[in-house]
């Protein structure tokens, strides 16, 4: 298996990301989410701001919420 979207192209969008629980009542489940081209960063910032956890998202952007 691979996380790449495009293995052949070894591409980096639409990659699959999965979440599993519901983080303790603090995230929705049963979701799916597309994130219409936005980094990766911007993903990890919508989960970690979420869950109440102040940090820093290393990468390009990182300082956008995916609407959830």
């Amino acid at each position: 298996g691979t996380n790449l979207s495009n293995g052949q192209l070894h591409g980096k969008n639409n990659v699959p990301a999965l979440l599993g629980g519901h983080a303790g009542g603090k995230m929705k489940g049963n979701q799916h989410i597309r994130t219409n081209g936005e980094p990766m960063a911007n993903l990890l910032r919508t989960i970690v701001d979420e869950l109440g956890v102040d940090a820093t998202i290393p990468g390009p952007g990182g300082s956008s919420r995916l609407s959830v």
